[in-house]
């Protein structure tokens, strides 16, 4: 499943939607292999939501719904881990709003 979503980005982006799909490939691969498991597992989490969206599994609303879930998920989990930890959780919050529900969701 994992090379069905980066085939999925590869087609929105030669239909003409420019998105910044290695930052996404990037985004997902740094949070997997973080050395922070909780922040491991959300990455696995929007790898997940991103191949289920591009298989068709599930809408773009829905989505748009787990991922804003597992953006407060990371934001409330950043105030309990420690200094370093907080400062990836928060920059890949930030990614999330950046890349997926900025760039990525307005293009679908």
């Amino acid at each position: 499943m994992a090379a069905g979503w980066k085939d999925w980005l590869d087609e929105l982006i030669a239909a003409g939607k420019k998105i910044a799909r290695d930052e996404i490939v990037d985004l997902v691969s740094s949070a997997k292999q973080d050395s922070n498991e909780f922040l491991r597992r959300q990455g696995r989490k929007l790898e997940r939501y991103l191949g289920q969206l591009a298989a068709g599994e599930i809408t773009v609303d829905e989505f748009k719904t787990l991922v804003r879930q597992l953006r407060t998920l990371i934001e409330e989990e950043a105030e309990e881990m420690s200094t370093r930890a907080a400062v990836r959780a928060q920059r890949l919050t930030e990614d999330i709003t950046r890349l997926i529900l900025g760039q990525l969701l307005r293009r679908l």
